[in-house]
């Protein structure tokens, strides 16, 4: 049954007629903004978050592409990359504003600083698994968009805080521009 609704639902965004110009085609942008993580045994932290994402519009309703972020994890020390593929669906509300909300499956990978190198020289993490994401975007012409969008990831801290596997969430909100080929 869920694979039936999950087909009907891609089919609706895949299907959906094109009625204006360019709303199909490649589009590339990044952005800035602060992202956020706690977890049981570690402090909350944020800090500011780089984010970067090409892929292709099929319609106004629908994209495929690949999305990444740079954020921090505890206080400047060990930083963190995110990427993956993303699905997106667009509910346009007018010619200017849409809703979007994105589901991708990706890595989350660290990248020590080289005071926590010197402690741990040979550590790498990485974890599969999902983000989500929801915004809106806001189309200034037929080619730039603007997009205000909150994505979640959970990133693996194994090591850096626990000696088993320990996943951390982490909340990125990001400001950003798209332009679209």
């Amino acid at each position: 049954m869920q694979k039936a609704v999950c087909a009907g639902l891609l089919s609706i965004f895949v299907a959906t007629p094109a009625s204006a110009e360019n709303e199909d085609g490649w589009y590339l942008g990044g952005g800035f903004g602060s992202a956020s993580s706690s977890g049981s045994g570690m402090a909350s932290s944020s800090s500011i978050s780089g984010s970067g994402g090409f892929g292709y519009k099929f319609n106004k309703n629908f994209a495929l592409g690949y999305e990444s972020a740079v954020f921090d994890v505890d206080n400047k020390s060990l930083k963190f990359i995110y990427g993956g593929m993303v699905a997106t669906g667009f509910i346009p509300l007018n010619e200017k504003f849409s809703l979007l909300g994105k589901f991708g499956y990706g890595v989350s990978m660290d990248i020590a600083s080289s005071a926590v190198l010197a402690a741990t020289p040979n550590f790498t993490s990485m974890h599969f698994g999902a983000a989500f994401g929801a915004g809106v975007e806001y189309n200034i012409n037929d080619n730039w968009k603007l997009r205000g969008t909150y994505d979640s990831y959970d990133v693996d801290v194994s090591g850096w805080f626990a000696s088993s596997s320990k996943l951390v969430p982490v909340s990125n909100m990001t400001a950003s521009v798209y332009y679209q080929f």
